[in-house]
């Protein structure tokens, strides 16, 4: 009898378990931006969150002349996913074409857990920008700094902590 319980209770955790690692393969876990739980003292004393009616949120400082502000949105795989997890959408590709659009532009492709994506630094105009892209399950998560181009470290940084604040919530326990 106890051989048997051991049986049932090791294959209900296989099945638990295969069902988690499916689940976190097959997109995030996070349905809504709204559901994001963030600190936005990440980017400064006076930030706050502010939800947009689209779907997505800003971290903005309303009553400050700071003008650097983070937009998460969260959509559909705009086609990258597969380019990215096969090799043929690499850094060098993602960074010359970039470059036609403007110089100093730089980015870098990575894996996350069972999610793939990249980050995109570039200068718009006289806005300093860096981008992330993270893909899973057909799903894409952007979280996008912008402001002054004398900011840029700043954006950067502050973009990328938004980014790392966000990623634990987006995989299933992966």
């Amino acid at each position: 009898m106890r051989r048997s319980v051991k049986t049932a209770l090791s294959f209900s955790l296989f099945l638990a378990l295969g069902a988690s690692q499916a689940n976190a393969q097959s997109g995030f876990c996070m349905e809504k931006i709204h559901d994001l739980k963030l600190d936005p003292a990440i980017m400064g004393e006076g930030f706050k969150v502010d939800y947009m009616d689209d779907g997505s949120l800003q971290i903005i400082c309303p009553d400050c002349q700071d003008t650097r502000f983070v937009a998460i949105f969260l959509g559909m795989n705009d086609d990258r996913e597969q380019g990215l997890r096969d090799g043929t959408i690499t850094a060098a590709t993602l960074t010359a074409k970039c470059l036609k659009t403007g110089p100093n532009c730089s980015a870098a492709t990575f894996v996350e857990g069972p999610s793939v994506g990249y980050w995109l630094e570039n200068k718009f105009l006289d806005k300093a920008q860096r981008r992330y892209a993270l893909y899973n399950g057909g799903k894409v998560l952007t979280v996008r700094g912008t402001g002054p181009l004398a900011d840029q470290e700043k954006i950067s940084a502050n973009t990328e902590a938004v980014f790392r604040a966000v990623l634990p919530q987006m995989h299933c326990g992966a």
